[in-house]
């Protein structure tokens, strides 16, 4: 295949694929894509871009009224993170500050392999690694603690035998050596030792589900780049949204329902709390607003998954941000008016 320019495209460094993409968490991959646009992407090696930019992109308009771009999507608090840490690192330059008209801070790529600190990424990608080997080990220990509990408290004993004992032979007699009786029957043994039942010891299922339990919450510690308190909060988040729309949460024990709490719940459930600046609380009443919002409408939207309303909280949050005053439940969140726009243009009579 002949090396030509591909139309609508912009150049990235090799640099940035091979040796930067695999340490670099989401948040600043995507500044760094962004910002690989901003330059590269209109032929200059510099440009201005503030954060706000960064965020939501320059908020200009096509000749059919659309935004021609809308930058990361980060909150504010994770933009400027990721920006520290892509300074931090050497991999993205600043010129300059703002200038007097606000249009951000001077901005340039590092091309230079040499002048990359791979030492300090290094650095936080093996501490990252070894708080997640804690973790998961302070984990299982739990799992593992938890099971045995189980297992000695039910029923009152405080060790099981671990097979059946027979205490006689079978088919032989004992003989009693004071009064009474001169012989008694022997034994019987109701199963047979030799024989094992197909079906799994209540313990071993509960260690199995303890288990998975773990690798589902390590899951979503990744998704949550290592964060464990924001993890809790992503996790209390679904339990809250399981109780207000009354749907049925995928069981992170079944493979299936992990699968469907990585892919259709926790990204979206995480950008809710985002939206909310981490707010667990807040997270939690914009969700429940949003999901009244959309079920109270004349023609109600049918909500099948966190998904379904995360634009429509994102629109209570940035009410509230604003300061806008409320007037009851004649007025919908910021969020509905694009819905509704968009099922209007759509032709449509029910929703998501």
């Amino acid at each position: 295949m002949t090396n030509r320019i591909v139309p609508n495209s912009y150049q990235k460094p090799n640099l940035y694929t091979d040796k930067l993409m695999r340490f670099l968490t989401g948040d600043e991959w995507k500044t760094l894509d962004y910002a690989l646009r901003r330059t590269f992407g209109f032929g200059r090696e510099t440009d201005r871009i503030s954060v706000s930019q960064f965020m939501n992109g320059n908020q200009k308009l096509d000749e059919a009224g659309q935004f021609l771009e809308f930058g990361t999507g980060l909150t504010k608090t994770a933009q400027i993170q990721a920006l520290n840490e892509l300074m931090r690192f050497g991999i993205l330059v600043e010129l300059a500050p703002n200038n007097r008209m606000n249009h951000g801070r001077l901005w340039k790529l590092q091309l230079d392999e040499r002048e990359v600190r791979f030492d300090l990424i290094l650095e936080r990608h093996e501490a990252k690694r070894q708080q997640g080997r804690e973790r998961t080990a302070a984990a299982r220990h739990a799992a593992l603690e938890n099971s045995r509990s189980a297992t000695q408290t039910r029923g009152g004993l405080q060790h099981r035998p671990a097979g059946a004992v027979c205490l006689t032979d079978r088919g032989r007699s004992a003989t009693q050596t004071g009064g009474g009786l001169p012989d008694r029957p022997g034994v019987v043994c109701v199963a047979d030792p030799q024989k094992h039942s197909k079906k799994p010891r209540r313990n071993q299922e509960e260690t199995q589900s303890s288990g998975e339990v773990v690798e589902a919450w390590q899951s979503l510690l990744e998704l949550c780049g290592g964060n464990e308190e924001l993890a809790t909060d992503v996790w209390r988040l679904q339990e809250k949204f399981a109780a207000v729309t009354q749907l049925k949460r995928p069981d992170p024990v079944d493979r299936r329902g992990r699968a469907q709490l990585e892919r259709e719940w926790w990204p979206h459930l995480r950008q809710v709390l985002a939206d909310a600046d981490d707010n667990l609380e807040a997270a939690e009443a914009a969700m429940q607003e949003a999901f009244q919002s959309m079920v109270q409408r004349p023609v109600p939207l049918n909500v099948v998954g966190p998904r379904s309303i995360v634009n429509v909280a994102a629109g209570v949050l940035a009410g509230k941000r604003r300061g806008a005053e409320r007037r009851g439940s004649q007025q919908q969140p910021k969020g509905m008016s694009g819905i509704d726009a968009y099922t209007t243009r759509r032709g449509m009579n029910r929703g998501n």
